[in-house]
């Protein structure tokens, strides 16, 4: 079953309650000091994406779109295509373009706050399950500016950790004894 943007709200509605659920019980039972990625997000931030998806991104240069040297343009497109299994980039424009919008804007908070995450908080260690698809990749090369170990799984063989998310950050790790 592929859901996309275009998917029927109650079938996203049941998604979205599943990934609530799971993150409280994630939160309650497994770690306590749980970051809420979205909590980094500062209005400073939101004005700049707003600015980015009213007057820099248009149906021309979406493909190129970088910001600080990370394609997130490609990025996001990578996404569209494979949700939507298109074999070319010709319908993009005409009859993707909200969903493009709107998964570009996912991948800019995500950088604005992943930038900020790391910025107030020193990790050791990043490790990720899965940077296939556009949010967590986003996340993922953002890390690669404040973290200088990177691990990143893309077998399926870890699927049983679904429930624990993509990402596993630590702090004083301390080597020796």
């Amino acid at each position: 079953i592929v859901h996309s943007y275009y998917s029927h709200k109650v079938k996203k509605e049941k998604i979205c309650n599943q990934c609530i659920n799971n993150k409280k019980i994630f939160k309650e039972n497994i770690i306590s000091n749980y970051f809420d990625i979205g909590n980094f997000l500062e209005e400073e931030d939101k004005k700049k994406i707003d600015f980015i998806l009213k007057k820099n991104i248009n149906k021309k240069n979406y493909k190129k779109f970088s910001i600080s040297n990370l394609p997130i343009g490609k990025i996001v497109l990578h996404d569209i295509i494979l949700i939507n299994r298109l074999s070319n980039t010709d319908t993009i424009t005409k009859k993707y373009w909200t969903e493009y919008k709107n998964l570009l804007k996912v991948c800019l908070k995500v950088y604005f706050a992943a930038n900020n995450f790391f910025k107030k908080n020193k990790i050791d260690i990043f490790i990720s399950t899965n940077n296939k698809y556009s949010a967590n990749r986003v996340f993922f090369e953002v890390s690669k500016k404040f973290i200088i170990k990177h691990y990143s799984h893309w077998g399926d063989d870890l699927n049983s950790y679904n429930l624990l998310s993509s990402y596993k950050l630590t702090q004083g790790i301390v080597p020796g004894p």
